[in-house]
């Protein structure tokens, strides 16, 4: 579960890198918007919060 939750952190994370970079990135269109890229990186970053928190939560098994 974490490992998925960081792959999609990581993931978003590097396309609104390459968005925001097109020239380096070969982007398509450099002009597509920039917020639901935003939209998907915070959604998965409070994922990944509320993942982790959890765990913390979770006693630890004997």
């Amino acid at each position: 579960m974490i490992r998925d939750t960081f792959r999609s952190v990581v993931e978003h994370s590097k396309d609104l890198a390459h968005h925001l970079h097109p020239a380096a990135a070969g982007s398509d269109d450099p002009a597509a918007p920039v917020v639901p890229r935003i939209e998907k990186l915070r959604a998965s970053l409070a994922r990944m919060a509320h993942v982790l928190a959890a765990r913390h939560e979770t006693p630890p098994k004997d």
